[in-house]
């Protein structure tokens, strides 16, 4: 019998995610007129985050969206000020689903947050695998994100538990087959998890 995989997803799973404090930190929110720079922010974000642009050329296409306004570290404070505190109860679950089953890093993220996190978030030491939308050249809902995953895990679809705080990924992995776990805390999480897995 295949062990069981369950895989995590990072941002509002294992730490929580604050978009909104890129704004703030750089003096933004609220501003009149700042919003003509979200669109531009968010395109930029997910090409960064799809693996279509590097980090140095991220960071120069980021800086021309703002016309030089911010240097290099200011943005860089900005962007890991998105990253905020690590869920709680996550560090220890996570642990303990390790010693069970097979566990693997499921986000859409970039370099730079990745880079942060591994710092910061103390459940990261659990894992060994990780499936980043920005190594794959896919991202959560896109199939092509989910069946790349596939290609890399030797177990059956059918024997995979997929967790995200997202309806619209949840329903990707189920697609392909995974089990799909909706993440409100951790909790409630550990209980969805212990009809899975025995531990």
């Amino acid at each position: 019998m295949n062990q069981r995989t369950v895989l995590f997803d990072l941002g509002n799973v294992l730490v929580r995610f604050r978009p909104q404090t890129f704004a703030e930190r750089l003096g933004l929110a609220g501003l009149s007129g700042s919003s003509r720079y979200a669109e531009p922010v968010r395109d930029l974000v997910r090409a960064y985050e799809t693996g279509l642009l590097d980090t140095s050329r991220f960071m120069a296409e980021l800086g021309r969206v703002f016309n030089g306004r911010f240097s290099d570290d200011q943005l860089r404070e900005a962007l890991h000020s998105v990253l905020d505190i690590p869920i709680p109860g996550m560090d220890e679950l996570v642990g303990r689903v390790s010693q069970h089953a097979s566990i693997g890093l499921v986000s859409n993220t970039n370099e730079l947050h990745f880079e942060q996190v591994r710092k910061v978030i103390p459940a990261l030491r659990h894992f060994s695998t990780f499936f980043l939308s920005y190594q794959l050249k896919a991202v959560k809902p896109d199939p092509a994100y989910y069946n790349a995953v596939l290609q890399l895990l030797p177990t059956p679809p059918g024997q995979i538990a997929f967790v995200d705080d997202l309806p619209e990924n949840i329903a990707g992995a189920e697609k392909v087959g995974m089990r799909g776990m909706l993440f409100t805390d951790a909790r409630t999480l550990e209980r969805d998890l212990k009809l899975f897995i025995d531990f």
